[in-house]
């Protein structure tokens, strides 16, 4: 487990020596390397694996190029693992993010390509060790489930088609992941760690797009692209639910420590509270000054609730 701690505060509580202290930051200033490191290599990764499968301009030569990558990342970290082990892992995820485009083309189906692209980053985020891998399962996972992202110019686009199989479908997954995190340590908790987080988050975006939209559950099979919009299950359903859950989760996650939960309730705490706040009442001034300072509310609760453990606690007599 990961915590947060203001190390300058901690030695002006006179909570930790000054030795300490050191021993903190310089923890602290590489695993903040570390991680500017990953993201950048996990970057350069899409962006390579995005250019050769454009390259190649055949989607039977990107699955060549993507088993190959694959099997001389594996080979390279088997082997050579102590001087060219980073290397072999960045060889694993470009091979299988190629694979998962090649194979969604020579597919054209939605569903099929989504079920085998999960299976390809979940296993190459195994023998990789790759969290970027173990967290993109999720996202294959629910293009099967018709769900997608787009960008034109100075927009993003967020379509998720099913959002109460969406929201059933990871509760489910998310918690299944978690309880095996229990059962876990090392770089494979890590991985099973990651795949619950994203299960989450595309929780709460099956939520937002259901109190916008309502839903008729499996329309997208049953009436493909012939849908008229009908809903089963109404809108407000989902802003009642999806603020349940999140009074739920958030009340769990303060009382066992749980710092990634508290801060993603409080993130889709207010998506919600605004969404549904304009929705309804529009965006007049005073509608916006009201949200500001129940936004400012939620924020200054949860930042004393960061706070609390820094506090110092008084000696027992």
């Amino acid at each position: 487990m990961k915590i947060l701690v203001d190390v300058d505060e901690l030695l002006e509580q006179g909570l930790i020596n000054a030795g300490t202290a050191d021993i903190l930051r310089t923890h602290s200033l590489r695993d903040t390397g570390t991680t500017a490191i990953n993201l950048l290599l996990a970057f350069g990764a899409i962006a390579v694996a995005a250019g050769l499968t454009a390259l190649t301009q055949s989607a039977g030569l990107s699955a060549i190029f993507g088993l190959a990558f694959i099997a001389g990342g594996w080979f390279t970290n088997k082997n050579f693992e102590l001087n060219w082990g980073k290397l072999g892992s960045i060889w694993m995820v470009v091979g299988a993010l190629v694979l998962c485009g090649a194979f969604g083309v020579l597919l054209d189906k939605p569903l099929e390509s989504g079920i085998l692209a999960a299976m390809i980053l979940g296993g190459t985020a195994y023998l990789a060790g790759s969290r970027l891998l173990a967290g993109l399962v999720p996202l294959a996972i629910e293009s099967a489930l018709g769900g997608s992202t787009g960008y034109w110019t100075a927009c993003y686009e967020i379509v998720v088609r099913e959002p109460t199989i969406t929201i059933g479908v990871f509760a489910v997954l998310g918690l299944a992941a978690w309880i095996i995190t229990q059962r876990l340590t090392g770089i494979q908790q890590a991985l099973t760690l990651t795949f619950t987080r994203v299960s989450i988050i595309l929780v709460n975006m099956g939520f937002w797009i259901g109190s916008l939209w309502g839903d008729s559950p499996g329309h997208m099979w049953r009436a493909g692209d012939t849908y008229d919009g009908t809903t089963t299950i109404s809108a407000m359903f989902f802003v009642v639910t999806w603020a349940l859950a999140l009074l739920g989760a958030g009340f769990w996650a303060a009382q066992n420590g749980r710092r990634f939960l508290v801060n993603t309730v409080a993130t889709f705490g207010a998506i919600h509270l605004y969404t549904q706040w304009f929705e309804r009442l529009g965006a007049d001034p005073l509608t916006v000054v009201a949200a500001g300072v129940a936004t400012i509310a939620i924020g200054l609760a949860f930042w004393r609730y960061n706070r609390r453990d820094l506090q110092p606690q008084n000696p027992t007599p």
